[in-house]
């Protein structure tokens, strides 16, 4: 094979070596000399490292030639960057350092702004430089509140008003902000602003919306005040039995720009309290055109040229045009004159007309006999839909003749206590039970204890739930039947409406005692009464005084009532936790002498005084409760009881003396007188 050409030996003439000299080219240095100088490097290096010589290399010497220099073709050595730069025109080269600059600092800026924010961007005065789009978003989120709170004024025609910005729609668009902050120099590598933010930086606008909502209630209101508002055609109905429908034309008028306010609205988001925002005010026609508004005035009148009938399954009912006429409304959307059927009033008259349509649901419940608890199913109600109904008599409108006949539609009622649910609650069996009596000689106390007793009866308690007394029964009034009977007031017994019901808080706190559940709020009667355990006493007054319990449970709890002329019993049923609850009560203490009051009587003579109440002392005492299961203490709680004294009542005669009546006998005088 043929050596390649920088691997052949050549021979040059000394003249060619000299003539490479003077050009100032790269000397040619012979094979031999080259070999020698590495020989003397090798063995400079073998010496210097103290290990053995290198091993010398033998090479065969070649033929003498005179007046040449052997010479190995070898690639040349690059010329130096600089020497080419120098060589280059001035022009050209400042512009390859230019260049090169603008390439070092276009990757320098590329590398800090990888996704962060560019160094400079402001958005009005907050500055956004180096942060990342999430840190940046919080930043805008504070100032975006302040902003939103500072009032504009707007203004349209002769009308202004000043509101807070969020009341006119103005919502600044954080997110839309901090996409357009990070945008800024990332429009290609020659993006001017690269350079723009880092001389003197870059405030862009912020970015808002405008809600339609909101904005439609402004210009609602500036409408009103500025110019002549647009009326639309709208539909005149008459009354009768054979109501008419008329068409009331619509007339021009004046109304603010929608389009060129919401984008005044939207670009004056962020200006300074105070700024006013001018809304162009421009003649404007009605929507509704006069052929859409006849095609209304058609549809109406087609529903009131005779009866419809509705129906659900085999039952059948007319409404006829006279009940329908009220029913008709009209409104101008989108162009179009809209016929449509107050929903409200279409209930109504649907419930009265066809109530076969309603069927009342009925939540599950539980039936007690005995001592066992069974559930009553509920059962699912069904009630017209006014929307759909009304839907399906506007059709008919389109249908004449005839066929005048629609199925109404009815959608189910699901009870709010299904039967799954009731059964799930573990109303099984009787967890406490408390009876009180009563005197029946008190008639209108009876009656009161009967209704408020009525008013607990099958009340349900869900697990976790707490119960009111006055929430279960409301209101003691005489719209609801109670009657006048003695009540406790200040010390003393008086004539009150209700009088009785607290003969039903104290039996309610004794059951609920004996259950072991948490008592949230009692409070004891002001006085004694003797008939009622000492210290479980609990007293009822709307709207402040309150007997309050929580159900603990994981169970529900079904209340239940029963009475007589001298007896209540409220039961509570629900799943046995296997409580034991033991009450204890303290000696009284703390006895208060009761106070006397005289009252005068001018019908007593004067000096003489009747004990018309006596009074008893006062009082404090302490009931204490602790419950258990299986020995160990779930709850320990206390009852305190203070009760004031019962004032002593003394009539006090302040008439006068008895005259000698007329059968008092004469005084005979003394014999012999």
């Amino acid at each position: 094979m043929r050596p390649r050409a920088s691997e052949r030996g050549h021979t040059l003439p000394l003249s060619c070596l000299a003539r490479a000299r003077d050009r100032n080219l790269s000397p040619v240095v012979p094979l031999e000399q080259r070999e020698l100088a590495i020989e003397r490097r090798s063995s400079t290096r073998g010496a210097r490292d103290d290990g053995p010589p290198p091993a010398q290399v033998a090479r065969a010497k070649p033929p003498d030639m005179a007046g040449t220099l052997a010479v190995v073709d070898a690639p040349a050595a690059p010329l130096g960057g600089a020497r080419r730069l120098r060589g280059l025109p001035r022009p050209v080269l400042a512009l390859v350092i230019v260049l090169a600059l603008a390439a070092a600092l276009i990757g320098v800026d590329s590398a800090t702004a990888a996704g962060r924010i560019r160094h400079g961007v402001k958005v009005g005065h907050v500055d956004l430089s180096g942060l990342t789009p999430a840190a940046a978003a919080v930043r805008l989120q504070a100032a975006a509140g302040a902003i939103q709170a500072l009032p504009i004024e707007v203004a349209a025609g002769s009308a202004s008003t000043s509101l807070a910005r969020g009341e006119a729609g103005v919502e600044l668009d954080v997110a839309a902000t901090v996409a357009a902050a990070m945008a800024v120099g990332r429009h290609g590598l020659v993006d001017g602003n690269r350079v723009v933010a880092w001389a003197r930086g870059v405030e862009i606008p912020w970015r808002a919306r405008v809600n339609d909502a909101g904005l439609a209630t402004l210009l609602a209101d500036l409408n009103s005040r500025a110019g002549h508002p647009i009326r639309e055609p709208s539909l005149r109905v008459g009354a009768g039995d054979q109501p008419t429908v008329e068409l009331v034309e619509g007339s021009p008028g004046t109304a603010v720009d929608v389009a060129a306010a919401h984008a005044a609205l939207a670009a004056a988001a962020a200006s300074p309290a105070g700024a006013v925002i001018d809304l162009p005010v421009t003649g404007a026609r009605p929507t509704v055109t006069t052929e859409a508004a006849e095609t209304a005035l058609t549809q109406a009148r087609g529903l009131l040229q005779s009866p419809v009938t509705v129906r659900v399954e085999d039952q059948r009912s007319q409404l006829q045009p006279s009940e329908l006429a009220p029913l008709i409304q009209s409104k101008a959307v989108d162009g179009e004159l809209r016929v449509g059927l107050d929903q409200k009033g279409l209930d109504q008259l649907l419930r009265r007309k066809a109530p076969f349509a309603y069927t009342p649901g009925r939540d599950a419940s539980f039936r007690i006999s005995g001592s066992s608890v069974s559930v009553v199913p509920a059962v699912p109600g069904r009630s017209v839909q006014p929307g759909p109904a009304a839907t399906a008599l506007l059709a008919v409108a389109t249908r004449g003749g005839v066929d005048r006949d629609i199925a109404l539609p009815v959608a189910s009622i699901q009870p709010e206590l299904t039967t799954a649910k009731a059964k799930a609650l573990g109303v099984t069996e009787r967890v406490s039970s408390f009876t009180t009596t009563f005197s029946a000689a008190d008639a209108p106390r009876v009656h009161n204890i009967e209704l408020i007793a009525a008013s607990m009866n099958h009340k349900l308690i869900m697990p976790g739930g707490d119960f009111s007394m006055n929430a279960a029964t409301g209101e003691r009034t005489a719209a609801k039947g109670y009657r006048t009977a003695h009540v406790i007031v200040n010390g003393e017994l008086v004539d009150g409406l209700g009088g009785g019901v607290c003969q039903a808080g104290t039996t309610m706190f004794n059951t609920v005692l004996m259950a072991g559940l948490p008592v949230l709020e009692r409070r004891n009667h002001s006085l004694h009464i003797s008939h009622y355990p000492l210290g479980r006493d609990a007293t009822l007054n709307w709207p402040g005084t309150d007997l309050r319990f929580r159900n603990d449970s994981p169970y529900g709890i079904y209340i239940t009532s029963s009475w007589s002329t001298s007896s209540l019993t409220f039961t509570l049923w629900s799943t046995s936790r296997n409580y034991k609850v033991s009450l204890s009560t303290s000696a009284m203490r703390n006895f208060r002498s009761p106070p006397t009051r005289y009252e005068d009587d001018p019908t007593m003579p004067k000096g003489t005084e009747t004990v018309e109440e006596e009074g008893s002392q006062g009082f404090d005492v302490t009931v204490f409760r602790t419950v258990t299961k299986d020995g160990t203490v779930v709850r320990r709680d206390q009852f305190v009881s203070n009760y004031v004294p019962w004032t002593r009542i003394v009539r006090r005669g302040t008439g006068d003396a008895k005259p000698p009546g007329p059968l008092d006998p004469p005084i005979q005088p003394a014999p012999g007188g």
